[in-house]
């Protein structure tokens, strides 16, 4: 397990005070508290479309949208700054009179998005919203890369031919020794530093290609090289290179510090300098391969931040993180910033969650007075809930200020000017400055009772609501007096704020000090209704003994948004698993609901209550219960008909599911949803949890069309409400969908950690854990082998030559699988009343087979196990598989295919499902 960290703020004891209000102080405070300093930024690539967009040719409100979920995600998980590729094949991902519109925005490079917007604008924009730098990354050299389409007219290599070598992998670069690529290309940073906002100009490792990309033969700069002889030069070939990039570095910083002092230049070099550097470190030798002295660079002072490329363990003793970041921060003699960069996404689980907070406090602890880390890249924080919630919930737990460069500007700016005004539970501050385009963000410092707390606000804002008063933790006792004297013990008031302003370079001003008038009498009457309704709140859990931790979509439209349906004729889609935390049935909850009209129930796959679907059941057949007409889906067709819906107003889709694309459950919401599209009705999701979880996505795909309607991972850790997102945006229905959210839901909760009760979902399993497991057998089933049921899912195989259970059972336990452990089980088989023979079994005798036994619900991977279920069947009893897998797993019948090649080629399948899935997740 990792170590969740938490860093408190350093409190200075000093003395201040001012009056009320204080517009214009004539001498501002000292101030008592400090708000965190530390970089915290994270990689957003575009080359091959690696992080955003996801693909080339979406639309542009796809684009827009994709974009600003990478920048809320930073912004709620406490980063401050996006490090984002804006060229990265000397094309622009923005309007550029000197380069072609980028390939990877639209598929054909140099065409603008459709219709027009301007990508680094947008993102410029919206990041500074969010409080968030933006620094503009750029590649100085890459003139095409090989994911990069065919090179166009519009392409540097077609304009420009006298600067571009083609390499031998195919992709095109520029002679960094021709003075026409050094001024080509800082003309297009300066072209950004001028016409953009950006708070920094970045490049990374690439200068002189990796000899990988020449094939490794030696770089094709003949021409060059000749020239540079011819005219008197006697530098070797090596440190002419060299100084060939060393000139670029010098001259591009110098031309951004004479354009805009404020913006910051940084470097992300490979991050081994050399060999032997320190004694104890191995690997690739940028200074002899590259051609890239990054040491001089960081000695000279050529750069204001350092992000050498630290992507190895801490513990990698030929490539310590902690050895090379001290080296780095030894070489450092102009005390610029050193940010490293590390990899996050290179372990998965705990291993690479340890791995990267350890790597953050690592780095603190070694530059304790101005930290920072660059996170490689955006992509795992997007994967990985858990990731994401171990940052936020530990070393960035609260939000933090870049730390100031002073060697730009020392000179901190005035404070502002601000007011307040007060009304029952809401205090508005609100401030101006003299200053305002020099201002980056505010600090405001508040203060209830004895600690500061703090909030960092985006500069384009100009004021913050807060609370009047904070509740104090007290007795229940006291918590029920109706003594005005006891209700304001039970808070702390507001009394003591302090706003200060942030310059461009992190310079803080003083503060501003307003003291608020705190809780007076007219205000009792809100706390005690506040109070009365978290009593009330409490004594209604306690009756119900519900230890719930999420509340269903069922439970929040009837408490919350019952304006969507009050006065509608309802018709809802249901199975009898849907029940809310207190067990009743949602047909219940509803139909029971004042101002609720259910009119129409419908049955998908399993039925309502106990009537059966098909043919069995009769159209408008009344429900048992409730006398509500009920109609199937397994009819005539997957989608309510058009006659149905012509009698109601809005249709509800509210189903337990199992978490697997197996179940076709969502696929009758898919035809549900469209059809209510057609019909120009609205669509009500009500969301419920993935009981599977919503972290772990596992490929292959499952299409076995008819209602199998769209491809789906076997496990895709989405919920009902995401899906129907998703697929009314993706495949266009155009329906009026709206998902009502449940409360409390993380996407790491399986159906265990919710606090709801497990009710079976169909005839095909009995537990929690057959739905862990139900992925996994989902390819079982593909492959001609029985579930065996009425266990906990033995993989039994059936028509086949019989296995040794025992021998494969102890083959599975040595791979040392995680979540599982593996037994051999006899049992009585599933009989064919009519045959007595279970596709071959003699009925009468115990069948044998694989139990998998759950040990750990988050760590088991359904699909991966059942792959290495399948490899040890066939290496205990060749020929024992009779199956008809999907096209991937097949790869198993090849000789030499590992078990890890074949998942690993399962999860390339599902990637940009994975990308496209991640613009829909709503928890």
């Amino acid at each position: 397990m990792y170590v969740r960290w938490m860093i408190s703020a350093l409190f200075l004891m000093l003395a201040g005070c001012a009056s009320v209000p204080l517009p214009e102080p004539p001498i501002a405070p000292v101030k008592e508290t400090a708000a965190e300093r530390e970089f915290r930024a994270a990689w957003v690539a575009t080359v091959a479309n690696i992080n955003w967009p996801s693909r080339p040719g979406l639309s542009t409100s796809q684009q827009k949208r994709e974009a600003l979920y990478l920048l809320d995600l930073l912004e709620n998980h406490n980063f401050n700054a996006v490090v984002m590729q804006v060229r990265p094949q000397c094309d622009a991902l923005y309007r550029s009179e000197l380069e072609p519109w980028s390939y990877y925005l639209t598929g054909v490079q140099g065409q603008a998005p459709e219709p027009y917007y301007d990508p680094l604008e947008f993102w410029i924009e919206e990041a500074h919203k969010r409080g968030l730098e933006f620094h503009a990354w750029l590649n100085p050299y890459r003139a095409h890369h090989v994911s990069g389409g065919e090179v166009t007219k519009t392409s540097i290599v077609k304009k420009r031919p006298d600067l571009a070598l083609r390499l031998k992998s195919g992709y095109w670069w520029l002679d960094p020794a021709n003075p026409g690529t050094q001024d080509h290309s800082i003309s297009v940073v300066m072209d950004i530093v001028r016409r953009y906002d950006v708070d920094g100009i970045h490049m990374d490792d690439y200068f002189y290609p990796y000899p990988s990309y020449n094939e490794n033969e030696d770089f094709p700069d003949d021409a060059s090289w000749g020239a540079y002889l011819r005219g008197g030069g006697e530098l070797s070939r090596n440190d002419w290179r060299r100084h060939n990039v060393n000139i670029f570095i010098q001259r591009l910083y110098g031309e951004i510090k004479r354009e805009k002092k404020h913006v910051k230049f940084g470097l992300s070099p490979f991050g081994i300098w050399r060999p032997n550097h320190p004694e104890s470190i191995r690997g690739f030798d940028q200074y002899d391969k590259l051609y890239a002295d990054a040491r001089l660079w960081l000695n000279k002072g050529w750069i204001d931040y350092w992000t050498p490329q630290l992507y190895w363990p801490i513990n990698q003793i030929p490539q310590s993180y902690p050895v090379l970041l001290g080296w780095w921060i030894g070489e450092n003699e102009m005390n610029r910033h050193v940010w490293p960069g590390i990899n996050v996404g290179r372990w998965d689980g705990d291993k690479g969650i340890d791995e990267t907070i350890n790597q953050i406090m690592v780095t603190r602890g070694m530059r304790p007075d101005a930290p920072g880390t660059v996170h490689w890249s955006i992509a795992p924080m997007v994967k990985s809930m858990s990731l994401r919630a171990a940052i936020s919930d530990g070393p960035y737990k609260k939000k933090a200020l870049v730390p100031a460069s002073p060697w730009l500007d020392r000179s901190p700016p005035g404070p502002p000017s601000i007011s307040y005004v007060q009304k029952d539970q809401d205090v508005l501050i609100d401030w101006s400055h003299k200053e305002r385009r020099d201002i980056r963000q505010w600090v405001v410092y508040y203060k209830y009772d004895d600690a500061w707390e703090y909030k960092i606000v985006p500069g384009v804002r100009s004021s913050v609501i807060l609370s009047s008063f904070a509740t104090r933790r007290t007795s229940a006792s006291a918590a029920e007096s109706t003594n005005p004297d006891d209700l304001f013990a039970l808070v702390a008031p507001l009394r003591n704020v302090m706003v200060t302003a942030v310059d461009r370079t992190g310079n803080e001003s003083s503060p501003t000090r307003i003291t608020t008038r705190g809780v007076e009498m007219p205000q009792t009457t809100f706390i005690e209704k506040m109070l009365a309704a978290q009593n009330e709140k409490h004594k209604e859990v306690k009756s119900r003994g519900s230890k719930s931790l999420v509340t269903p979509g069922i439970e929040v439209l009837v408490q919350d948004s019952l304006h969507l349906v009050e006065g509608k004729r309802i018709g809802l889609i249901t199975n009898p698993s849907a029940v809310g935390s207190d067990m009743r049935s949602d047909i219940d909850i509803l139909a029971g609901t004042p101002g609720v009209n259910l009119v129409a129930l419908f049955g998908a796959e399993h039925g309502v209550r106990g009537a059966k679907q098909g043919r069995i059941m009769k159209e408008g057949e009344p429900d048992p219960v409730t006398g509500i007409p009920l109609y199937s889906l397994y009819g005539d067709s997957y989608a309510p008909k058009r006659k149905w819906l012509e009698n109601l107003d809005v249709l509800i889709f509210d189903i337990q599911g199992v978490g697997s694309a197996w179940y076709t459950f969502k696929y009758s919401m898919s035809f549900a949803m469209e059809a209510c599209a057609e019909a120009g009705i609205p669509f009500i999701v009500l969301d419920r949890p993935n009981p599977l979880g919503g972290v772990v996505v596992e490929g292959p795909f499952l299409d076995l069309k008819r209602i199998f309607r769209h491809p789906l991972p076997l496990r895709h850790g989405m919920t009902y409400g995401e899906l129907a997102a998703m697929w009314n945006a993706e495949h266009d229905f155009g329906a009026d969908l709206k998902v009502v959210r449940m409360h409390g839901w993380r996407r790491e909760y399986t159906w265990d950690d919710t606090g709801l009760l497990w009710v079976m979902p169909s005839p095909n399993m009995g537990t929690l854990e057959t739905a862990i497991v139900y992925p996994g057998q989902c390819l079982f089933e593909r492959m001609n082998l029985s579930e065996g049921r009425g266990t906990t899912k033995p993989f039994l195989l059936t028509g086949a030559p019989w296995i040794d259970c025992e021998k494969a059972a102890n083959d599975l336990n040595s791979r040392d699988i995680p979540g599982a452990i593996f037994r051999p089980v006899y049992f009585i088989p599933r009989i064919d009343r009519t045959t007595r023979n279970p596709r071959g079994k003699p009925w009468n005798e115990m069948c044998a087979g694989v139990e998998i036994m759950l040990t750990d619900l988050k760590a088991y991977r359904s699909v991966e196990s059942a792959l290495h279920v399948i490899d040890a069947y066939r290496k205990t009893s060749p020929g024992s598989l009779d199956w008809s897998p999907p096209e991937t797993i097949r790869m198993l019948d090849q000789e030499g295919v590992t078990v890890k090649e074949v998942i690993d080629a399962c999860q390339e399948e599902v990637a940009e499902f994975m990308e496209i899935r991640k613009k829909y997740l709503l928890y």
